[in-house]
């Protein structure tokens, strides 16, 4: 089922980015540690990274499994309908947010790519869960 292998992907990729933020702070702050002058900009950004990272939570994992679990079409379809609009939100936030946007390829971190796999996933599940509510709507059409 697509859906489930795309479920292990997103939340393998979201686990992989998250667990990477620690080390892109520290890589942050050694940049800037001899420019003291910016130290509160610094300090600021990264406080806003800290919280934007806790609202991507393990919560679209369990939204994720009530779909997969649920027998009845129609009520899957409202199930992925919910689920989408986590998608939505979380994507949203990974591509407006000023700070994790930027975090890819940076001058400061230029081999770290996490936002982008987290990105590509999502969209997956989106695409995913869109067909699993249309699928269903075409059944009672």
């Amino acid at each position: 089922m697509r859906l489930g292998k795309s479920r292990i992907e997103w939340g393998m990729a979201r686990r992989s980015a998250l667990s990477a933020i620690p080390d892109i702070k520290t890589a942050i702050r050694e940049t800037f540690l001899d420019t003291p002058e910016v130290q509160k900009q610094v300090d600021a950004g990264l406080a806003i990274l800290e919280r934007a990272t806790t609202q991507i939570t393990d919560d679209l994992d369990e939204e994720l499994d009530k779909v997969l679990l649920e027998p009845d079409t129609d009520n899957r379809a409202t199930l992925a309908n919910g689920a989408a609009e986590m998608v939505r939100q979380y994507l949203k936030l990974l591509r407006t947010d000023p700070i994790i946007s930027a975090i890819d390829g940076t001058a400061v971190l230029p081999g770290i790519r996490v936002i982008a796999p987290m990105v590509d996933h999502l969209n997956d599940l989106l695409g995913v869960l869109t067909k699993i509510e249309a699928d269903a709507a075409s059944r009672t059409a």
